[in-house]
């Protein structure tokens, strides 16, 4: 699961959520592309972390957003251009 941030026809990556390494866990793009394991989810089964993951990006994706956009663009004003 990805929420992506669109600037014109450029597309960033904000968050992923996936289980490319056997767990749900979350890649927060503006603090890094590694994992972020005080996110995971490798103990719960896949249905009910994906659930968790998705509530999380539901009810937090504007501030994911503003966090990546004042770490990516420093102002957070790149797309008012």
């Amino acid at each position: 699961m990805n929420l992506s941030y669109w600037v014109g026809n450029q597309g960033y990556e904000v968050i992923r959520y996936d289980t490319a390494h056997g767990y749900v866990h979350l890649h927060s793009f503006w603090i890094s592309p590694e994992i972020q394991r005080w996110r995971s989810y490798e103990d719960r089964p896949l249905t009910e972390a994906f659930r968790a993951a998705y509530q999380d990006v539901k009810e937090n994706w504007e501030r994911y957003i503003e966090l990546f956009k004042r770490e990516v663009f420093h102002d957070g004003d790149k797309d008012k251009n």
